[in-house]
């Protein structure tokens, strides 16, 4: 589907915070997943003080644009679509960037978006009350007017995932937490044109967020769902840490699916056979992005307890993962 393209399917709920504790959490230096439309990649990075979104030409790398932001927390996710870009923040709500230039088309207050088609853009605004549990409201705008269309009140959940699939709108929602073994899932279908329930399955209590059937992108061959769950059951020795993009059947996706215990590395994995075709390290994996034949891979980020790595952005050839181009993103992008 044309429209916003997510820089990530997945994004936690645990990255985005309500006004009123933004200001009480760490923060740490920022690497956003990128996100590539038309012919550009952008991403979001910074230290604590000050954070910078960048556009870079997807075929050469070359800077087209940056905008620094003194004072502003970029966190979860970026999208873009339809000459806009999304960028949202702890505590200074959602701004909505001109994806041609970075100029500021406006800010939207107490707001995280999560996704767009051609038509909406679907944000979330929190429902806070005092010895409450929190909630959202899901809210679709008109992508010209910027409008409300609809909103969709969801006390007592909150939002965990938005998949925008043609007339309808699937959302992940969640309440409690896995730390107490109190966490609750439920999956919800709506309207796009109305936001009306089409519609709910019963909430399951589950002792994390994801699961493999999670991980595990739908649609893939039998070779490689089978080999990627192997991997996943052992968790001692397999991690996840990104994205993972199904193209034609072939699977692109990052961690470490040998050693969790090594530096991050981008997988290309042929669908027919499960055969990882090709492998490229990336220390300090944030992200992946695809757009045509060329795959984008945000990293850089530091480890905890370790010395600071430089944050980065290279393109892959998403046929065989060679290096097409790499810069360091800060004061050397130029």
């Amino acid at each position: 589907m044309k429209g916003f393209f997510l820089a990530s399917a997945i994004a936690c709920i645990a990255l985005r915070a309500t006004p009123s504790d933004a200001t009480s959490m760490p923060m740490p230096p920022v690497l956003l997943a990128p996100v590539a439309v038309d012919d550009a990649v952008m991403v979001a990075y910074g230290e604590t003080d000050s954070h910078r979104i960048a556009s870079l030409d997807a075929g050469t790398g070359r800077l087209r644009w940056e905008k620094t932001f003194p004072e502003v927390y970029f966190t979860g996710m970026l999208c873009a679509g339809q000459g806009l870009l999304c960028a949202n923040t702890r505590s200074d709500g959602s701004y909505l960037l001109r994806t041609n230039d970075g100029t500021l088309k406006t800010r939207l207050s107490d707001a995280y978006v999560w996704a767009g088609t051609q038509k909406l853009i679907l944000l979330t605004t929190w429902d806070r009350e005092p010895n409450k549990w929190p909630s959202d409201t899901l809210t679709a705008l008109d992508v010209s007017t910027l409008r409300p269309l609809w909103r969709k009140p969801l006390a007592p959940w909150r939002v965990f995932r938005v998949e925008p699939r043609k007339d309808v709108i699937e959302v992940m929602l969640v309440r409690g937490w896995a730390e107490l073994g109190t966490l609750m899932r439920t999956q919800l279908t709506l309207r796009a044109a109305s936001g009306e329930t089409i519609s709910r399955s019963k909430p399951l209590q589950r002792a994390s967020n994801r699961t493999i059937d999670d991980l595990v992108p739908k649609g893939l061959p039998s070779p490689v769902r089978t080999r990627l769950s192997t991997l996943l059951a052992r968790k001692s020795s397999v991690f996840l840490g990104c994205t993972r993009i199904v193209r034609q059947g072939d699977l692109f996706l990052g961690g470490n699916l040998e050693d969790a215990t090594a530096s991050s590395v981008v997988y290309g994995i042929r669908a027919d056979t499960g055969r990882i075709a090709w492998r490229r390290a990336a220390p300090g994996l944030k992200d992946i992005a695809l757009r045509g034949s060329r795959l984008f891979v945000a990293y850089g980020l530091p480890a905890p307890y370790a010395k600071s790595r430089t944050k980065s952005l290279m393109a892959l050839d998403a046929r065989n993962g060679r290096v097409l181009w790499r810069v360091r993103l800060g004061r050397r992008l130029k």
